[in-house]
């Protein structure tokens, strides 16, 4: 036959267990209101966790678009430098765009080239006046001559500010979140405090 095992009766954790029904059961209405609460903060806390989450991962696929930008015009670059000597003038330049996404220009039929350079409606009227006030900056002409490649240059250089503009704007939300966790912290740790490192600041930084 199967042995069977022993019950044995654990009279101390059955007290404890007991003890703990009875206080469960006994809350006051201020303690279950006090449990609601704390529940509602955590769904809180939860809901901005996922947030920054997200915003975490926007914000590193912009960067990754950055560094894919730089690197494509290094290579550029260093194709350019070899193939000057055989070339009365350079080949116009294909760069894949990451700011801005530009119709493709396959239309049938006769096409103006100054078409190319009109910004794209998706582009909304706060980048377009970054872009504006960027290229102000830089002494650049708004409506530079339509050469193939002044084109292809200018559209890639107003791709990178409109990503240079979102990655300033997630660099300010972000910076507000940590003004935010800081001064949470300071309400429920009085007497300390957070202070935000210097290169977290856009009022330290010169991207736009």
């Amino acid at each position: 036959g199967t042995e069977q095992e022993n019950i044995v009766y654990d009279a101390e954790h059955e007290r404890r267990r007991k003890e703990q029904l009875r206080r469960l059961y006994n809350r006051t209405q201020d303690q279950l209101d006090e449990e609601d609460m704390l529940k509602a903060e955590l769904r809180k806390i939860e809901a901005r966790k996922k947030e920054r989450e997200k915003k975490t991962a926007d914000l590193q696929k912009m960067i990754a678009q950055a560094d894919a930008s730089t690197n494509d015009m290094k290579k550029i670059g260093k194709k350019q430098k070899m193939v000057v000597g055989r070339l009365n003038r350079p080949e116009p330049v294909q760069v894949e765009q990451t700011g801005i996404k530009w119709p493709d220009g396959k239309l049938s039929g006769v096409s103006l080239r100054s078409t190319r350079m009109k910004l794209p409606t998706s582009v909304g009227l706060k980048k377009s006046k970054a872009i504006e006030t960027m290229c102000t900056e830089l002494g650049l002409e708004m409506q530079p001559s339509c050469t193939e490649e002044i084109c292809s240059e200018f559209n890639e250089l107003r791709s990178e500010m409109v990503l240079l503009y979102e990655l300033k704007n997630a660099l300010t939300n972000s910076e507000f979140e940590l003004t935010s966790l800081s001064h949470q912290y300071e309400a429920l740790v009085p007497g300390k405090s957070l202070s935000l490192p210097p290169q977290l600041l856009t009022s330290t930084t010169t991207l736009v």
